[in-house]
């Protein structure tokens, strides 16, 4: 059940948004982004703009790769694969995300509107 899939995401070893990067997705915002990081799910996507955002620097190290080209995507796939994200850095991750809720962001707009 769909319930059940933040539990299921927190045990994936990576999580991926391999989008083709063209004039559609550069104005995508992945939700399965913040849904698989606020498991505690390390990501590797191609590199969008949303995306880009996230992977400056506010996650714990190895939690998100932005990807430039397909060898780079497979080559943070294989890294992350081979060396696993610590329980520690998978707690960090998801507790980075804990802003990143419906309520904040409609908060944030009402603000914005103010």
């Amino acid at each position: 059940a769909f319930r059940d899939l933040p539990r299921a995401i927190a045990h994936f070893t990576v999580g991926l948004i391999p989008f083709v990067v063209n004039e559609l997705t550069r104005a995508v915002n992945p939700i399965k982004l913040r849904e698989m990081l606020a498991a505690g799910c390390p990501v590797v996507s191609t590199d969008l703009p949303e995306v880009a955002k996230y992977a400056a620097g506010r996650l714990p190290a190895g939690g998100l790769v932005a990807a430039r080209s397909h060898a780079e995507f497979i080559d943070a796939v294989r890294a992350r694969l081979a060396e696993p994200l610590p329980d520690a850095r998978r707690r960090a991750l998801s507790a980075a995300m804990a802003g990143e809720t419906w309520e904040r962001k409609v908060d944030e707009i009402l603000a914005a509107i103010a």
